[in-house]
């Protein structure tokens, strides 16, 4: 008897989970706009002593369609202070009925590590359901992650990411009051409980019936627009290194200590260095110091314990040729300053769009290391960012990886200052294109292009010069839609730290485009934009513009000799708060065309309100730069 009543409590048990991941139970309202519905979302973090600490989660998701699929993966990282345990994953079907639980066997564990990463005790464990799954499914997983060190703490976001609904999520973080815990609250409106005892302080964050936030194109950042609570230790242990990140000061004391132990450049290495830079100002210094660097070192990434944090020695570095961000960075402020230029030691967080720093809550914002330089020679005073892990990055020049945004520089007596990276605005960041196209009485044209670029705008021409001639002429043609031309000659030259120029003479016999007894001819063959933004209703994003540019064309045109203009297109010119554009066409006094062009994009934060305008900008200019002049032959 007491076994029927045991499988009949069990199979009670099992319809009522059947019941609750019905996919017909999710309201209706939650599946508007929703790729996915987090059905019960529930985290705990736990700071058990300034060494240890455990992270838990359990997280049921319904899948809707593929575009949230990523969204019921597994995956968790660890390293050589951390480990991951009682990991459980489950599939249901739209029933509520368990089709699969994946084995011990199915979760892979792998090193977490890039091409350029050499040394590393970061591993990752994940887990994706079969691909010939059949939508909708639901996911429950649940696992642990054991910490050893407790410098840095998670971020809970309650929604995981954009066109995600909410059904439920909690979240708690509990600490011992002695190591005084600290949070933050990003656009959280739901329950807060707080409890305490002798020892531990808890918090309970709670949030439910969250509809899905539509994504939006150019919008915000994730981390500023979904609810979430933000941790950071006080006291903290990473290996064998104790420290204070309470106040940012502390953390600058942390990091400067830890280079403080490092072995310095050898004696006779220095003294050659002295040398080589004997009569030279602190700016010549710095570039033959850059060089140097360039010539004799590569990058590798280091990610093993307190590596992470703690870059290698000047001395091993010169030693074998190679380090990280950290340990080249360290290593080129050791040379500098071994021929009397004062450099100092500077966290980022790099990425192509900048991450706004908090400053209101001292925690480890950062994930990349660089150089700031400040020089007085010649009776004037200059500021210089080395990006130190490039081998062919100009001096002086910081792309869009670091530039346009707050760094942490530590002193050399480890005080610490807020300072902006390199800020190129819109006009900085300029692409000024002239070109000249010549047709003979075959209709052969040559063309003849200089394209010369600025400061981030010059990311996008850089790149040729790591490439083969053939390759580069490849991507020429490719780049100005010409895939039967003839490229004669390509010659890319740098003038100065962040100035790029290409120039290429192209032959073609394909340029004009025979309609009839009439030709076509598309002016604009340099700087066709191509891209418009997607229609979106009711935006309530502001439009978020991290990059600006300009670019400023000229395209003249020798018109054959046997032939004449029929018809040539009106001039257009727009002006909106985000950006400009005219081009027109004109026929000079030689009777050569004339094509001009101007469009100005600028960088910043502008209104939602503005979104149907920006969207027509963009579609007008795609469709002016793709706007045709008609020739005919008056003569056979």
């Amino acid at each position: 008897m007491k076994f029927y009543s045991t499988l009949f409590l069990v199979s009670i048990s099992y319809v009522l989970i059947a019941q609750e991941l019905m996919i017909h139970t999710i309201p209706q309202e939650l599946c508007n706009n929703a790729h996915a519905v987090l059905r019960n979302y529930e985290g705990r973090f736990e700071v058990k002593a300034i060494d240890k600490a455990i992270y838990t989660e359990h997280r049921t998701i319904t899948i809707l369609s593929k575009e949230a699929r990523l969204s019921g993966d597994f995956i968790a990282f660890y390293d050589q202070s951390s480990k991951i345990r009682q990991i459980d994953y489950r599939i249901y079907n739209q029933h509520g009925q368990l089709i699969h639980k994946a084995n011990k066997k199915e979760i892979k564990d792998q090193a977490a590590i890039s091409n350029a990463t050499i040394y590393s005790d970061n591993r990752v464990k994940y887990y994706q359901a079969p691909e010939q799954i059949t939508y909708p499914y639901t996911v429950e997983l649940s696992y642990n992650i054991e910490y050893n060190n407790t410098f840095q703490f998670p971020r809970w976001f309650f929604l995981l990411n954009e066109n995600i609904a909410l059904e439920y999520s909690s979240f708690e973080f509990e600490y011992p009051k002695v190591l005084k815990g600290r949070y933050k609250e990003h656009n959280f409106k739901g329950k807060t409980t707080k409890s305490s005892t002798s020892t531990s302080e808890r918090i309970k964050w709670e949030l439910q019936n969250q509809v899905a936030k539509k994504s939006e194109p150019y919008g915000a950042a994730l981390e500023e627009i979904l609810p979430s609570i933000q941790l950071a230790p006080s006291q903290f242990k990473f290996d064998d290194y104790t420290g204070d990140l309470s106040t940012w000061q502390g953390f600058a004391t942390w990091i400067h200590e830890l280079n403080q132990e490092l072995d310095p450049l050898p004696e006779e290495f220095k003294k050659e260095l002295k040398l080589l830079t004997k009569g030279k100002n602190s700016l010549e210094k710095t570039k033959f110091i850059y060089q140097y660097l360039q010539d004799n070192s590569r990058y590798v990434s280091v990610q093993l314990g307190i590596g992470g944090f703690q870059p290698f020695s000047p001395a091993t570095v010169h030693k074998h040729g190679y380090g990280d961000c950290k340990a080249l960075t360290y290593y080129t402020k050791s040379m500098l300053e071994a021929v009397g230029v004062q450099a100092h030691y500077s966290l980022v967080y790099a990425g192509n769009i900048p991450n706004k720093i908090d400053k209101d809550f001292p925690s480890n914002q950062f994930n990349h290391v660089i150089l700031l330089v400040p020089l007085s020679y010649d009776n004037q005073l200059d500021t210089v960012w080395l990006e130190c892990t490039s081998q062919t990055q100009t001096f002086a020049y910081l792309g869009s990886f670091t530039a346009n945004r707050e760094a942490f520089v530590i002193h050399n007596n480890g005080k610490l200052e807020w300072k902006q990276t390199s800020n190129y605005q819109c006009q900085d960041n300029q692409t000024i294109s002239k070109t000249t196209i010549r047709f003979d009485k075959e209709l052969n044209a040559k063309i003849d292009i200089e394209k010369h670029t600025k400061a981030l705008s010059t990311d996008a021409l850089s790149g040729l010069q790591f490439l083969s001639k053939q390759k580069q002429g490849e991507t020429i043609k490719s780049y100005l839609d010409l895939p039967k031309a003839q490229v004669q000659s390509i010659d890319l030259y740098t003038q100065h730290s962040e100035h790029f120029g290409l120039k290429a003479v192209l032959s073609s016999n394909n340029l004009l485009n025979k309609i009839g007894t009439s030709y076509t001819l598309i002016p604009n063959i340099c700087s066709r934009h191509s891209f418009i933004p997607p229609n979106h209703k009711n935006r309530s994003q502001a439009i978020h513009l991290h990059i600006g540019y300009e670019q400023i064309d000229s395209v003249e045109i020798q018109i054959p000799p046997q032939m004449s203009i029929e018809g040539l297109f009106e001039p257009i010119q727009l002006d909106y708060i985000f950006g400009s554009y005219q081009a027109k066409i004109k026929q000079l006094a030689n009777g050569n065309l004339l094509y001009t062009r101007n469009l100005l994009v600028k960088n910043g934060i502008f209104e939602a309100t503005n979104y149907k305008d920006f969207l027509h900008f963009f579609k007008t200019v795609t469709h002016s730069d793709r706007k045709k002049m008609i020739l005919i032959l008056t003569e056979p």
